[in-house]
Formats: C-alpha cells, structure tokens, sequence
C-alpha cells in the first residue's frame, strides 16, 4: 500500500537544525520517508515512543545515520511529525 507523504513544519524546523536539509543526510532522510509511505507499518524495527506535549508515535531510524524519524500515520498518509539525533525509548503500551 502507498500512502501519501505528509511533512510537518515542526519536521522542517528540525531537519534545518540538525543540518540536514541538503547533501547525503538530507538524501538519506528522504530515502526513509519513502520507504515509509511503501512500507507495511509500521516497518520492522520500527517502535511506538512518547512525544512531548503527550502524542503516542512511531520512530523510523534513517539507515546508517543517527537520525529518527517520529511519525504518525492511517490507511491514507504518513507524517512525519519530527526528526531528532536522539534515540527515542521505546514505549510499551
């Protein structure tokens, strides 16, 4: 199943903070959301974490990098809700 990409600006305002809106990094991150939106979910290896204020989400590590992707996502879309270099601990419900 395909599902449609959806990138919030909180995603956007990491993603530049972290440095990685352009070159391998920024490739790489790219990579990961597309294996997501083809991606049965959530993927192997994937887990669900806690998000600040208090939102249940799924992390996505970029490969080789230390990069996660925290998303949501239904039968339509994945969002990316936001990126961080920290690993996020797991959440078991």
């Amino acid at each position: 199943m395909r599902r449609v990409p959806k990138l919030t600006q909180r995603f956007f305002d990491r993603r530049r903070a972290l440095g990685v809106d352009r070159g391998p990094a920024a490739r790489a991150v790219a990579l990961a959301i597309g294996e997501l939106v083809r991606a049965e979910l959530p993927a192997p290896g994937d887990f669900e974490t806690l998000m600040p204020p208090v939102r249940t989400v799924h992390a996505h590590r970029v490969v080789a990098r230390n990069l996660w992707i925290l998303y949501v996502f239904d039968d339509h879309s994945v969002t990316a809700v936001t990126l961080t270099a920290n690993p996020p601990v797991p959440f078991d419900s």
